[in-house]
């Protein structure tokens, strides 16, 4: 999926990675305020 995004976006290498960091630091955010929720 994330190339599919790359291709119709036409990212450059160097910016798919700048990407791809930024898309699994909100993930990650986002599961650790649900793991805390969960926990409260």
């Amino acid at each position: 999926m994330f190339l599919r995004a790359k291709e119709a976006n036409e990212w450059l290498d160097n910016r798919r990675i700048a990407i791809a960091i930024e898309i699994l630091r909100e993930e990650a955010a986002d599961w650790y305020n649900l793991d805390l929720e969960k926990d409260s």
